[in-house]
Formats: C-alpha cells, structure tokens, sequence
C-alpha cells in the first residue's frame, strides 16, 4: 500500500511524457579521493519530502539501488526520526554512532518551465550545501511538496552526495525528470543517471 500510494504521488510530481532523467547541473568536490571505494561502506538514503509514504518507499528503494551496486545502503527513516530529526547536529552524531559512512539525498526543488531552469553551480560550493550538518537544517525546511497541476512544467530534483565521517559534500547535481510509469523506474532511472555523472567526473570507477 505504501509503495501504491507513493507511485501516486510521484506521478503528481513529475510530468506528462517518458521515462527520463536528465542532469543539467554537477559539481564534485576537486579534492575527493578519485574513484571512490564504496564497497561495503554504509550509505544512509534521504528523500525530504513530508510525505511520509513517499518518502519511506523512495527511500527503501535508494537504499535497494545501492545495495545491488555493491553499497550497504540504509533507508534514512529508519535511522532518522523525521518528527524530530531536524535538529542537524543530534542527526550527524547519531548517523556516525551507527557506522554510516554517507549519506545520499534527494529534495524534489521545485516546478518550472524548462525555458525557466538556468542551472548553476556555485550554490554547491559554499553556504548550506557544503556540509551534511548544514544542508539537513536547510532541505528540511525548503523541501517542495507538489500540488496537483503539472501542465507543461518540469520538476526538478537536487541529487547530493555527502561524507558523514567527515561532514563534507562530495557531489551534487541538480536534473529534471519525466513521469515514471512506476516509482522503481524513476529512482533505478536517476540513480543510473546519477551513477554515469559520477563516472564522468572520475569519481566513481566505469
């Protein structure tokens, strides 16, 4: 039922036409240990969203993805109380106590005409962005939850990559989405796009 209602909700989010996920915006840490080993290391997956259905099914999915990757991924709610897990400095020292290496996050930004999206990359090197403490106090609050009127616009998604051992943004990228046909198909979607981004900057092994 959960993941039923999820798929509902995604289809809300995202617009009319195929499957497809395409980023228009990366950045990755110039000093990030190239490619990353991240065999058997414990990565925590956040959707931020308020929808707690789409969120717990958006994130076991995440964590799946990661697993069959070779990553020991986690569904962050089972980590994260979101009732009162916004408080960034608690939700770090908790996330490192239990041995989680990263953390991967998704925060649906917004909607928008394509012509409307000039994507950037400055936002990722300073400010919120540039550490998991940082960021957690400020997706919270800025996460977009869609309404019901998805007539020729766009959804955008941020994509970050965080080191919880050392508090620090590793890679991030912003892309834009076309409906699913099921929830599985867009996380395996942006998941593979994302995993090929990487790839390209050398931060993950081809």
């Amino acid at each position: 039922m959960r993941l039923k209602l999820a798929v509902v909700m995604w289809a809300a989010l995202l617009v009319t036409g195929c499957n497809q996920t395409k980023f228009v915006s990366t950045w990755t840490e110039p000093d990030a240990k190239k490619p990353l080993d991240m065999s058997g290391k414990k990565v925590a997956t956040f959707m931020l969203t308020h929808k707690k259905n789409l969120r717990e099914a958006t994130e076991d999915l995440l964590a799946t993805v990661l697993q069959e990757r070779g990553t020991n991924g986690i569904a962050g709610y089972t980590l994260v109380n979101e009732d009162g897990g916004l408080d960034s400095t608690q939700v770090l020292s908790d996330l490192r106590g239990k041995g989680i290496d990263g953390a991967l996050i998704l925060r649906p930004v917004g909607k928008m005409k394509e012509s409307d999206l000039v994507p950037g990359q400055v936002w990722y090197t300073g400010g919120y962005y540039s550490t998991f403490s940082g960021y957690w106090g400020y997706g919270w609050p800025a996460a977009y939850d869609p309404g019901s009127d998805v007539t020729n616009t766009l959804y955008v998604v941020e994509t970050l990559v965080y080191s919880v051992t050392d508090d620090k943004l590793i890679w991030s990228g912003l892309s834009r989405s076309t409906p699913p046909a099921d929830l599985e198909g867009f996380v395996r979607d942006l998941t593979g796009a994302a995993a090929k981004e990487m790839q390209k900057s050398g931060l993950l092994a081809k």
